[in-house]
């Protein structure tokens, strides 16, 4: 067991470090164990779980949207943008703006049969 003292020495000491758990548990020679910091770490007010990537801006996102909208391809929105191709497709219908079409066979129309379970398919005109 660990005395109040000592665990708040821990944590503070990872708070004024910066430097994450294990490298604070070494820089404290070795003791406590990872997961015990990581624990008291968690349970401390001042800890703030770090997220994944983080949100594209809104500006970013509209302006993706306008210019998939004007006719940009995907892939160069995706580029020019900083995103995924399947961002700009879900900011696109996000507006109102419709997906491009993939490429089509020469004759044919993309349809919905509704008969069918209305999956897509390629009828000649």
């Amino acid at each position: 067991m660990y005395s109040e003292s000592e665990r708040r020495r821990a944590v503070d000491a990872y708070f004024e470090w910066d430097v994450g758990l294990r490298a604070t548990v070494e820089r404290l020679g070795g003791r406590p164990g990872t997961n015990a910091l990581a624990g008291w770490v968690r349970a401390d007010p001042r800890f703030r779980p770090r997220r994944g990537r983080p949100r594209t801006p809104m500006a970013v996102r509209n302006a993706v949207a306008v210019a998939y909208r004007n006719g940009m391809g995907l892939r160069e929105t995706a580029r020019e943008y900083g995103v995924s191709k399947a961002s700009v497709e879900r900011r696109a219908d996000e507006y109102g703006s419709p997906a491009v079409a993939g490429p089509t066979t020469e004759g044919a129309a993309m349809t919905t049969d509704s008969e069918d379970d209305g999956l897509p398919t390629t009828r000649p005109r």
